[in-house]
């Protein structure tokens, strides 16, 4: 289960940086813009997305159970 978990994981990274790159060339018309926005769009979303977990283990899930 947890294997099956990690590729869902990647494969919707995959899918998420190849779509946000797409939409991003088709508005600004430049590979090399459209690559780095991307890049550093989806390292911010990463990071957020570890300090969102972090919090709701802290946090939120403690209060639940």
């Amino acid at each position: 289960m947890k294997a099956e978990l990690i590729l869902k994981v990647v494969a919707w990274r995959i899918i998420s940086i190849l779509m946000t790159l797409i939409v991003l060339y088709a508005v600004t018309g430049d590979t090399q813009e459209a690559t780095w926005i991307t890049i550093l769009l989806h390292t911010v979303f990463t990071i957020g997305h570890y300090i969102f977990e972090r919090f709701w283990e802290s946090k939120i899930k403690r209060k639940i159970t």
